[in-house]
């Protein structure tokens, strides 16, 4: 019975190790990182901190993000405007990375990513425009910037640069 199980579990860590591969570019990315950014709301630059940490899960089939970004106003300490946790997977059937992302409102949007050397892009798309989102890692610097197309025009509406601890 314990060499079937052996067998078994010997097959199913084979068949795990092609599909890690699609997901070892994050493993660099693993960790705790802090820092601030910038956001748009209408013509209002909106100064905010930040911490995100990264965990790989599943032997590497799934890394999942906790973020959270707060004002940091006098008088209201820790005014969390983002918490959310999200997951980067690899749909094998579709060859294609994904983030979703679980908000508190209980949305759940899927992004299909373009994977970089050092880093990933994704498009959220919105009723009249279109948003695009880009993470680039160089070593501890996290770079992470948004930008809204709207009637043709590209305006950056999001910064955020953090380090890793």
């Amino acid at each position: 019975m314990s060499l079937i199980a052996s067998v078994l579990c010997a097959s199913l860590v084979s068949q795990q190790q092609p599909f890690a591969q699609n997901m070892i570019q994050f493993e660099k990315w693993v960790g705790t990182w802090e820092g601030s950014g910038w956001q748009m709301a209408g013509e209002t630059k909106q100064e905010f901190k930040s911490i995100e940490t990264i965990r790989k899960q599943s032997g590497g089939a799934v890394y999942i993000i906790e973020a959270k970004h707060w004002f940091d106003e006098a008088g209201k300490p820790n005014n969390v405007f983002f918490d959310v946790f999200g997951t980067f997977t690899f749909d094998r059937e579709q060859k294609k990375h994904l983030l979703s992302m679980y908000y508190p409102n209980g949305t759940v949007p899927v992004y299909e990513l373009t994977m970089k050397d050092n880093g990933f892009v994704w498009n959220i798309p919105l009723r009249d425009n279109s948003y695009a989102m880009s993470v680039e890692f160089d070593g501890d610097t996290w770079k992470e910037a948004g930008y809204m197309t709207q009637d043709g025009k590209k305006r950056q509406m999001f910064e955020l640069n953090m380090k890793r601890k």
